[in-house]
């Protein structure tokens, strides 16, 4: 349909609905009225609207910040405020923080500065300009929930790897085995001061020999994202070398770290 003039108007209240005032000259006339999309800034900022005069910082972050995001991939927000608050929205995941309790987070866990390195301003640069300054301890202590949880998990993950048969189903193993290799390359990311990115992560494994990395990180996400698995077929071997490769970057990450 071919537009003859357009022009944008404000609507007005008018009885229990609304109008739009067009020119006297489109008397008679058939018009389309469009509501126009915001954009996804305007859209956060309109939805947090309510809580603005207690919020110091909003800032996207995750898959939505660094342009990896899926077609059901949720839209990540973090809400620096000083009043908590609770706000729940379909396709968004919003996290609401004190400035302090950001920054006892981000001594006691580095990993998290990659939400910072990655994060792109809705409200206040300046903030998270600050936040991404602030010099991080290098030090196992500083990443013992990581490194030590996964001693741990692997130990578990080895047990039930034996007991299965050639074609492996055990899809919780599988999703333990991804989220603790993802753990590790975050900090290999925060020790190097390089962004994290899916792409990049899925290449490294790759190359360490994991060629069905992809079938693997899909049903890591479904289970994430309390969606359904299709089924798939995955070898013992693929998952053995797929457990080798954590047990090995942790030896690696522990080494590293003083």
């Amino acid at each position: 349909m071919l537009i003859e003039e357009q022009i944008k108007k404000r609507v007005v209240g008018f009885g229990n609905g609304s109008i739009v005032y067009t020119p006297k000259s489109w008397i008679g006339r058939e018009v389309i009225i469009a509501l126009p999309k915001l954009s996804l800034k305007e859209e956060v900022l309109d939805l947090l609207k309510p809580y603005l005069e207690n919020i110091q910082g909003i800032y996207l972050y995750g898959s939505y910040a660094r342009g990896e995001q899926e077609q059901d991939s949720d839209i990540d927000v973090l809400v620096i405020s000083d009043k908590r608050f609770s706000l729940e929205k379909k396709g968004y995941d919003i996290n609401v923080r004190s400035l302090e309790n950001l920054k006892k987070i981000l001594i006691e866990n580095p990993v998290y500065s990659l939400i910072f390195k990655e994060a792109k301003t809705v409200l206040n640069k300046s903030l998270l300009d600050n936040l991404k300054k602030i010099k991080l301890p290098i030090s196992k202590p500083n990443f013992s929930f990581i490194l030590d949880t996964t001693k741990d998990v692997l130990e578990i993950n080895k047990q039930l790897i034996d007991i299965e048969d050639d074609s492996f189903d055990n899809v919780a193993v599988i999703y333990s085995l991804v989220l603790r290799l993802r753990g590790l390359y975050m900090v290999d990311c925060v020790l190097k001061n390089r962004l994290y990115s899916n792409k990049d992560f899925k290449k490294f494994v790759i190359k360490k020999g994991i060629n069905d990395f992809d079938l693997l990180y899909d049903i890591y996400r479904c289970i994430r994202d309390n969606k359904r698995i299709r089924k798939a077929n995955i070898s013992k071997d693929s998952i053995t070398k797929l457990y080798i490769l954590v047990k090995n970057e942790t030896k690696k990450k522990n080494a590293q770290i003083n």
